[in-house]
């Protein structure tokens, strides 16, 4: 036990010091059309259905993959559920399907890259949470935490900046960006009840008294994505303008 605490812990340093640098060419191939032409908020049960049948396939091995897709599951269905609840909290639902359809092509692309041993072409964070998962290298929250590091850290900056960081008429898209952050923190509580459930008992460990864990993983994955849309200016450029690739840059 106090070996695989030991792991879980190497695991989250790893997420919080290392994460692996990106390339557009990582995922330059990814068509997100190909989920949701329509950029409709419709879109997401169809990336739901895919996630769905990945994750059974997953259960059917016992593979330790299934532990970040269920937690990706469970923040896409937070989502969908927010859009028919709660419409008013975003002002633009059909900016964040097609975010939503672009982050889940870059996930499929890399598992299935890596199922077919096609290594090279996978990009090195999700190497590391894949192959942690498959060898059993690290408890649940290792695994967890790997395959966010390498989804937020790895991909979402490409994903934030292929989606337009400004609306048409100029305005930044920010909002949208920073109020997924209140969907994505209600989701805390089931997120760790399912892991604990589904995949890892042992992860009860991990709930500590007022909150204090959900406070932890909220402010740090909040961190992240402060990070994240920095990078999506960044790469969000005059050069890349020109080029007729993306929005205009600017931070806000």
């Amino acid at each position: 036990m106090r070996r695989r605490t030991r792991l879980a812990a190497v695991a989250a340093a790893a997420c919080l010091l290392s994460a692996a640098p990106a390339s557009a060419a990582d995922w330059a191939d990814v068509d997100p059309f190909a989920i949701c032409p329509t950029a409709a908020p419709s879109c997401l049960d169809v990336t739901l259905t895919e996630m769905r049948e990945r994750l059974a396939g997953h259960d059917r091995t016992c593979n330790h993959n299934g532990l970040f897709l269920r937690n990706y599951i469970n923040v896409t269905e937070a989502y969908a559920k927010s859009l028919r609840e709660e419409p008013e909290l975003f002002e633009d639902p059909d900016w964040l399907a097609r975010e939503d359809a672009i982050f889940a092509a870059q996930y499929f692309q890399a598992e299935d890259r890596w199922k077919a041993g096609r290594l090279s072409q996978v990009p090195k964070a999700w190497r590391i949470a894949f192959g942690a998962a498959d060898r059993g290298r690290v408890q649940g929250i290792g695994n967890l935490l790997l395959g966010i590091n390498a989804h937020v850290q790895q991909d979402m900056a490409f994903m934030v900046e292929a989606a337009g960081i400004r609306a048409p008429d100029g305005s930044s898209r920010r909002r949208d960006h920073d109020i997924f952050m209140k969907v994505l923190a209600r989701q805390y509580d089931r997120i760790l009840a399912d892991a604990i459930a589904y995949d890892d008992p042992e992860m009860r460990i991990f709930q500590f008294p007022n909150n204090f864990d959900k406070q932890v993983a909220v402010t740090l994955v909040d961190a992240w994505r402060d990070l994240v849309w920095a990078n999506a200016v960044a790469l969000t450029g005059p050069a890349r303008h020109r080029r007729g690739h993306g929005s205009s840059g600017g931070s806000s």
